[in-house]
This record gives C-alpha cells, structure tokens and sequence, in this order.
C-alpha cells in the first residue's frame, strides 16, 4: 500500500481527535515548496502527493469541518480535495 493509500484510508478510521489528526511533514519533503512537490505529482509521484497531503491535511480538516455538520462528510471533503 503507498502512502497515499494509507492516508486515504486513514481518513475512515475510529472516532479521532483534531489532535490526533496532526501530521508531520516528510523530512525528505518538508523543505520543498509546494510548486515543486505539485510538478512533481504532475508528473506521477506519490510521495509528493504524500507531502502536500501530511502538510495541509489538518488544515482543510479543519476548516471542512466548520462549514460542514457531519465529521464524515468534513472527511468526505478532504478526500476529494486530493484524490478526485
């Protein structure tokens, strides 16, 4: 399973809390600005994917979950924002 893969499944698991939904930015990856990693997913790779993902997925979480009654529909959300 790739990493983006887990991070999509990771958005239906249990009951977590905002707190639990920290992420950590890639070592690898985390000085590299999101223009590159976005060239770098344009041109199929995963692991930038991954990065941008553990870089804003708290964030447009967070922010899902304001405008939307349902914490599944605010996951429904981010999920779409990445992979649809």
């Amino acid at each position: 399973m790739s990493e983006v893969d887990r991070h999509r499944a990771s958005l239906g698991q249990g009951e977590e809390t905002e707190g639990e939904r920290r992420v950590v930015s890639g070592a690898d990856m985390g000085s590299e600005d999101d223009a590159g990693l976005w060239a770098r997913v344009l041109r199929g790779d995963e692991q930038a994917l991954a990065a941008l993902f553990d870089r804003y997925d708290a964030r447009l979480f967070r922010h899902a979950s304001r405008l939307l009654t349902h914490r599944e529909d605010a996951k429904d959300a981010v999920t779409v924002a990445y992979f649809e």
